[in-house]
């Protein structure tokens, strides 16, 4: 009985999935004329006018947020501001389309647009940003500084070792001039090697404080480069490759060098993975792709198994990466990363390349490009033979068919966001994106505020 109620509770959801894609299908023709988004695309402003919105309820109104009008312009930071019920997610999933606007106009580059469209505008961060490596400052309050350790409203015991221990860096300003320099400190930090969060700490009493700082420049990151030899050596080992492999990470997400890593798999017809955290910085359905499965039912570990060269790129081989899947590397083994940290922790490296992935690439394309393109026909005849095979496996599983119902009711622009449970997993192996920040999920697959279904459960 317990196994005939889990599948008519799986027929319900896969008959709400085929209802959603019906629905959007239908909203798709119904949608006034819409700005088409393509790469490349130059955005200049995102302008909100008398935006609302209303959560019914089945006995009152329910509350409401605005009428509220803000114009976003390239490159602003912005602060959203408040106190307790006073909006500020409302106002967010408004902002990012993750709430249709109860009425008000939407404008993109002074021309409105369809709520379809501007939603793919925007990659929110909402997950575990120091395990994930995802820079971003933090304002924090406190206690006024006389009252710290003595039982102030709201405050916590030891609150910096408990900041402290999820960002990279830390520090609580004593007074408003320090302010100025803890921001410089806290991007730059955010930024510099391994990116990730980073927190100031302001007392309540030092926010109303007035006084006089200085305003520092703008500053770039150091970025490290690796020596000419070493990018020598790794060159010729990719050359001389039989059965090369690229396993792409994380940080080839970071670094945006989405291009160069195609630009490098072509030029070589290297067969290339990506791990979940970097779903589409090569589309899932490009011909030298085999992330198609993951790391437990797809093609990648045949495909280590025969390969003589590895490049790993923006990926630490983790346990969440590798390690958890019992994954072999050959000893001819190429790693490049933006901190040595992450080098030889698991597997040893035959070339360790500490650089930015985008600038260690690039250096690597120019010195490969003075040789002949290699032609591997046969590689691609695999990958399309194995795939194919491997998707026939699958078809028959209620996984696959949860997520090809899904995969057929989104755009190739959705932004998806998995949550910790069986679905995600199921999103991992199964489903396909084509562009970069439309799939997000936790490393640790914990912690994330947002599931698949949510879009399918309309307030």
């Amino acid at each position: 009985m317990e196994k005939i109620a889990r599948l008519t509770l799986a027929c319900i959801s896969l008959q709400r999935l085929f209802d959603l894609e019906n629905e959007l299908f239908q909203l798709n023709k119904e949608s006034k004329e819409q700005v088409i988004i393509s790469e490349p695309f130059k955005f200049h402003e995102l302008k909100y006018t008398d935006i609302t919105y209303r959560y019914h309820d089945s006995n009152e109104a329910g509350f409401k947020v605005g009428p509220i009008s803000i114009s976003v312009k390239a490159g602003e930071t912005l602060f959203i501001t408040g106190g307790n019920g006073s909006g500020k997610s409302t106002l967010l999933k408004l902002i990012t389309g993750l709430y249709p606007c109860s009425s008000g106009r939407v404008e993109l580059n002074h021309k409105e647009i369809d709520i379809g469209c501007y939603r793919s505008l925007f990659s929110a961060i909402f997950f575990d940003a120091y395990q994930d490596s995802v820079p971003m400052v933090m304002i924090v309050t406190q206690a006024p500084l006389n009252q710290i350790g003595k039982g102030a409203f709201h405050e916590i015991k030891d609150q910096p070792a408990t900041i402290r221990s999820i960002v990279k860096w830390y520090k609580r300003v004593q007074c408003v001039e320090e302010i100025t320099d803890a921001i410089h400190h806290a991007f730059l930090n955010a930024f510099e090697k391994r990116p990730g969060p980073t927190a100031i700490e302001i007392p309540l009493d030092v926010l109303t404080q007035k006084g006089h700082a200085a305003i520092h420049s703008s500053t770039t990151p150091l970025c490290l480069k690796p020596d000419i030899y070493s990018i020598e050596k790794a060159a010729q080992l990719l050359i001389n490759a039989k059965k090369p492999v690229i396993y792409a990470g994380r940080g080839t997400v970071i670094s945006s060098c989405g291009d160069e890593l195609k630009d490098l798999a072509e030029w070589l017809e290297i067969p290339c993975f990506t791990t979940a955290l970097a779903k589409g910085i090569l589309p899932d359905t490009h011909y030298l792709n085999i992330s198609w499965g993951g790391c437990k039912y797809g093609m990648i570990k045949t495909f280590l198994q025969q390969a003589n060269v590895v490049l790993v790129v923006g990926s630490s081989l983790d346990d969440s990466d590798a390690r958890r899947f019992s994954l072999r590397f050959p000893d001819k083994l190429i790693q490049i990363d933006i901190t040595s940290e992450n080098m030889n922790r698991d597997y040893n490296m035959m070339v360790a390349l500490t650089g930015d992935a985008k600038t260690v690439l690039t250096q690597l394309l120019s010195v490969i490009k003075q040789h002949q393109k290699p032609n591997h026909l046969f590689t691609q005849n695999t990958i399309v033979h194995d795939k194919k095979k491997a998707i026939e496996e699958k078809q028959s599983t209620l996984a696959w068919q949860y997520m090809n119902a899904i995969q057929n009711a989104i755009s190739d622009q959705t932004i998806i966001f998995s949550d910790p449970t069986w679905v995600n997993g199921w999103a991992v192996y199964f489903l396909e994106r084509q562009f970069l920040n439309t799939f997000h999920c936790t490393r640790n697959f914990c912690g994330l505020g947002f599931s698949l279904i949510s879009p399918i459960d309309y307030p």
